[in-house]
């Protein structure tokens, strides 16, 4: 069974769960739950209320599918939006998926999670070999530190594979694709066009620009929202750092008898290339145990760190009249200091204080009604806040962001000339053909700078020449595609718009025979499984809108919340 996959000992607990005996205050985690509602306050999926710990479990898996696609968490809100991720939204898709899977019937095995397992967390040094080390180091270190525990894990994984099914199952009438239609589409994508092109930066034209007052007090006025000041908090915290509870681990270390004899044993069962240095390089017997007993002295140090804070939090939500000042006198009465955050965003996050984005997600939902935290995770120990005050967003006066507006104002001017600089390139060029000169002889000409860029085709996913410069691909090769055979394209700014840039169409080729004798029958079987993916997503799509699971987000419609579709 799974069990037998997970071989790592529990060593560390054997010395460490008697030592600490607490009546623990069980808080939700910030960024793996999304907990905070009432019961019931989640909406409804299919007409029944989504309970909290379906959601939250929803929620654990949406991050875990993030973290596998992209090797990060979505925790940094730039990195989310990027991405296009919002945790809500993609708990909800998976409580849908999840209520399919039920409904098609779809049972994945424990020996189908166990295959995951192994596939997924192989011996780098026996190629094919599952490594139970690597596996047991990914529950400990990746996910245990998030509140995101064994059984989620393979929850996960059973829903990976199943949804893997479920396209099968709902997606079948898209492989019914016909021979003839998958080389018509082959065709378009393999043609290819050639181009020519010309980019400018807007760096060599910031020496050009003029700053006027009134153009620059203009300039301001036009975007005072981009200058606004966001809505801010500041909070009073107390801190403890594991760091502080190093002295009382190393005592406990001190009285375990058998402790060389554990360190050994672990060494044994993870292997000799299991402890790797700070450079990936292999540790030496006695540098790889030295590693484990320090392990063991931060896991017990951060144990006793979070077992000081849940003692206190609890203390804490004894007092019956709830208040911010409650954190200060309880701190005061046990001696610890009380630290300010400062007023910070939900952005950057208090200055120069090393703190994570769940201290960040908690200040912000902090209220005068509920202005006490519960216990805060953080990289060097735990956390409790108390609400001081809350800054609404504001307009920045300009004395206070000028700097900021002299600096836009110039990237906005340099860019601005940039353009101008490319539409006159741009009618020289075009000129010079209209006269039967070439388009790279006409630059040479005018000093001109061009760059030949490879062959585009509609199935590339990059070209460096156009990433390293700026040019979005399939802008750039849809117009490319769009104007034909010797042809010029209108300027175009560059992505981010530190530049412009224009082309000059060379050449559009076909797909040669040969080319399509070789590759159209994999080409076939891979069109058929992008036409099964688009035939599930419209299915999913309808049976989303279905399920009425928005309707704790936007008003519901009639119609919505039916049963799912047989």
């Amino acid at each position: 069974m799974l069990g037998t996959l997970r071989k790592h000992s529990q060593w560390m607990w054997v010395i460490i769960i008697i030592v600490i005996i607490i009546s623990f205050v069980i808080w939700p985690t910030p960024d793996a739950q999304l907990g905070g509602r009432d019961e019931g306050k989640f909406g409804t999926i299919y007409g029944r209320p989504i309970e909290t710990a379906e959601i939250n479990s929803a929620a654990r898996e949406a991050q875990l599918g993030f973290f596998f696609r992209y090797r990060t968490w979505p925790d940094r809100p730039e990195i989310a939006r990027m991405a296009g991720f919002d945790l809500d939204s993609e708990a909800r898709q998976r409580l849908v998926l999840s209520e399919a899977l039920k409904r098609s019937l779809v049972i994945v095995s424990d020996s189908a999670v166990a295959h995951y397992i192994r596939q997924n967390f192989p011996d780098r040094n026996q190629p094919g070999k599952y490594d139970p080390q690597a596996y047991a180091s990914f529950l400990r270190e990746t996910l245990a530190p998030r509140g995101i525990s064994e059984a989620d894990f393979h929850n996960f994984i059973r829903h990976q594979i199943g949804v893997g099914h479920l396209v099968a199952l709902r997606g079948m009438s898209g492989s019914l694709v016909t021979s003839r239609a998958a080389e018509a589409t082959f065709r378009l994508e393999n043609e290819s066009v050639l181009t020519e092109a010309v980019f400018l930066q807007d760096t060599n034209f910031v020496a050009s620009v003029v700053i006027e007052t009134n153009a620059l007090s203009q300039f301001f006025t036009n975007r005072m929202a981009t200058y606004r000041i966001p809505e801010r908090v500041q909070v009073g915290y107390v801190a403890f750092a594991s760091s502080n509870y190093f002295a009382e681990a190393d005592k406990t270390l001190a009285a375990v008898t058998n402790l060389t004899a554990l360190i050994d044993a672990e060494f044994t069962a993870r292997g000799t290339n299991a402890l790797r240095g700070p450079e990936g390089t292999t540790l030496t017997p006695d540098d790889a145990k030295k590693k484990l007993r320090d392990e063991l002295r931060k896991d017990h140090a951060r144990t006793n760190a979070m077992g000081a804070a849940t003692a206190f939090a609890n203390e804490l939500y004894r007092i019956k009249d709830v208040g911010p000042t409650n954190l200060y006198a309880l701190a005061a009465q046990k001696k610890m200091p009380v630290l300010d955050s400062g007023p910070f965003d939900d952005i950057e996050g208090p200055v120069g204080q090393n703190l994570s984005i769940r201290f960040i997600r908690t200040a912000f939902s902090l209220t005068a009604e509920a202005p006490l935290s519960p216990t805060v995770e953080g990289p060097d120990g735990y956390y409790i806040l108390a609400l001081k005050r809350r800054i609404s967003s504001e307009n920045a006066a300009f004395d206070a962001v000028k700097d900021r507006v002299i600096a836009d104002y110039k990237r906005a001017q340099s860019h601005e000339l940039c353009m101008q600089a490319a539409r006159a390139a741009m009618t020289k060029l075009t000129n010079g053909l209209a006269q039967g000169k070439s388009f790279k002889d006409t630059a040479e000409t005018e000093k001109i700078t061009v760059v030949e860029v490879p062959a585009l085709n509609r199935r590339l996913r990059q070209m460096a020449p156009l990433d390293e410069r700026g040019a979005d691909l399939q802008r750039y090769r849809e117009e490319a595609f769009r104007l034909g055979k010797g042809r010029v394209s209108q300027p175009e700014p560059t992505f981010g718009g530190g530049g412009a840039y224009f082309f000059y169409v060379k050449e559009v080729t076909g797909v040669t025979e040969e080319k399509l004798k070789t590759d159209l029958p994999g080409y076939t079987d891979e069109y058929r499984e992008r036409r099964m993916g688009g035939v599930f997503s419209e299915w999913f799509n309808r049976e989303f809108e279905r399920s009425g699971i928005l309707g704790a987000r936007q008003n519901a419609n009639p119609g919505k919340g039916q049963p799912p579709a047989e």
